[in-house]
């Protein structure tokens, strides 16, 4: 039962997470008309930093995901100055800003790869030494 349940909870949370990402991406693509690639990248990179808050500088997580979020709103506000901006007055929005995202993509994803490391771990409570490879993958 109680895996059961544990199962339960887990297809809430994976669920919500998707839902997250898909009235992201609507709200972007409706409003700007623009379709946001870097959206998850984005989440990541404030999840990644949540975590770090919480393991590194001790706060606790009802003290990091104000944090996380503000720094996933200005990695947000870097994206469109950076990669949105420059091209709002061309003639060819879609595609530019498809392709401009993409990019944006990858660059945030290779820089939460470059700090936070490959490392995949299965435990209640992440260390973050384990995100950077000092630990093994599993217990």
């Amino acid at each position: 039962m109680n895996l059961l349940l544990q199962q339960l909870v887990n297809g809430l949370f994976i669920g919500s997470v998707y839902g997250l990402f898909a009235v992201g991406y609507t709200l972007v693509f409706g409003v700007l008309d623009i379709l946001n690639l870097a959206h998850p990248a984005v989440f990541t990179l404030g999840g990644l930093t949540a975590l770090w808050l919480v393991e590194s500088a001790g706060l606790t997580i009802f003290q990091a995901f104000p944090i996380a979020v503000l720094v996933a709103g200005l990695l947000g506000l870097l994206l469109d100055r950076v990669a949105f901006a420059p091209l709002r007055h061309r003639a060819d929005t879609y595609f530019s800003g498809l392709i401009s995202s993409i990019a944006m993509a990858i660059m945030f994803e290779s820089v939460a790869l470059g700090v936070f490391g490959a490392t995949p771990c299965a435990s209640r409570q992440i260390p973050l030494r384990c995100i950077s490879g000092d630990l093994p993958a599993s217990r």
